[in-house]
């Protein structure tokens, strides 16, 4: 799996494998350091992407300030 750094657990998915055009199946679990996604490439609700910081470090994702908690996820424009 590519997880960016942010989980030691991973699954085969064949529904992925497939929409992949059989290259990659793999989905990441327990994504760590408030990261989730398939290949833990987002940041949870609530936080957002440091992009001083490459995405995988562990303090990619910092808590949002200053915002309620619903907080768009957004993805990292250099992961799949």
């Amino acid at each position: 799996c590519e997880c960016n750094g942010h989980s030691a657990k991973c699954r085969f998915s064949m529904e992925v494998f497939q929409q992949s055009g059989r290259r990659s199946g793999g989905v990441c679990q327990k994504c760590r350091h408030h990261t989730a996604g398939r290949h833990c490439q987002y940041c949870q609700s609530g936080y957002a992407r440091d992009h001083t910081k490459p995405p995988t470090h562990r303090k990619a994702c910092q808590r949002e300030s200053g915002r309620g908690s619903q907080v768009r996820v957004a993805e990292w424009s250099d992961v799949m």
